[in-house]
């Protein structure tokens, strides 16, 4: 992956998803804030990635899920497909089945295009994801991470 940020993005996305014990609500209210400040500024990453370091180190078990998906997608270097990164509709499906519609912020979904590019496609999906009332569940239902999940198995 180029992009140090995109790599830690899709790296807690699946490390969430495979999350057995459910986050705490200080764990829930912390990433919720993370994701309203990232979606304030998706290129101030500098002051984010600290904040967001601090909330997966902190529970171990993440921590742990996180660094095997880190490692594995270093792995792959530049090699995920083009097709493999999230689209609008992937979004706005993910929005509309999420628990009961509840989130705490997320961007709005005007149309079901691409995005401009791979990295706006991660930081919208990640804020989305990040601001639910259960970012855990919803990775879980995401086909976006579970694209990249099946992709790391059949690489490695």
């Amino acid at each position: 992956m180029k992009n140090s940020s995109n790599t830690t993005l899709l790296a807690l996305m699946i490390a969430l998803s495979n999350l057995d014990t459910p986050l705490n609500d200080d764990e829930k209210d912390i990433l919720s804030e993370i994701s309203e400040e990232f979606s304030v500024d998706t290129d101030d990453w500098d002051s984010i990635q600290p904040s967001l370091m601090e909330i997966i180190e902190s529970n171990s078990e993440l921590n742990t899920l996180f660094l095997n998906a880190k490692s594995q997608l270093l792995a792959l270097g530049d090699s995920l497909p083009d097709d493999f990164f999230p689209k609008k509709n992937e979004l706005a499906e993910l929005q509309k089945s999420s628990e009961e519609g509840k989130t705490r912020g997320g961007l709005p979904i005007t149309d079901d295009s691409d995005f401009e590019d791979d990295f706006q496609g991660i930081n919208n999906m990640t804020i989305d994801i990040l601001s639910q009332t259960n970012p855990q569940e919803v990775a879980k239902k995401s086909t976006f991470v579970d694209r990249i999940k099946q992709h790391l198995q059949l690489e490695l």
